[in-house]
Parts: structure tokens; C-alpha cells; sequence
């Protein structure tokens, strides 16, 4: 089986260790890009990677 290309909030949620509250709050301001599916809402594993990677490193310049 290939891996999944779009995962639940649930999913995405458990894969980064991020809570469920803080993955839809992303969604809801378009920081994070979603979908849905019928009643369901999906986000692109390669989105997520990308929101993972543009958020703000603790000690950085920017975190000061």
C-alpha cells in the first residue's frame, strides 16, 4: 500500500504531535491548506509538511 497522500485532522494531528484544536485553528485562519470530502475535512501530507516547516524554530531570531 502507497502512503497517503491526504490524512484527516485526526491523522495529522497524531502524526505531528499537534492537537487536533491548534491543526483546525490553522485551517480556519489558511495558514494550514484543507479540503473536504463530503462532510469531512483532509489535508495534503505535503501541505502539512510545509506548514510544519514554515512555523516559527524556538530560539530563533524571529522567536525572540
Amino acid at each position: 500500500m502507497s502512503p497517503a497522500l491526504a490524512v484527516s485532522v485526526r491523522t495529522a494531528a497524531q502524526m505531528t504531535e499537534i492537537s487536533e484544536t491548534t491543526i483546525r485553528e490553522a485551517i480556519n485562519k489558511q495558514s494550514l491548506a484543507a479540503f473536504r470530502v463530503g462532510r469531512t475535512i483532509r489535508i495534503q501530507v505535503a501541505d502539512l509538511q510545509d506548514w510544519i516547516d514554515a512555523l516559527v524554530r524556538v530560539g530563533s531570531e524571529d522567536d525572540r
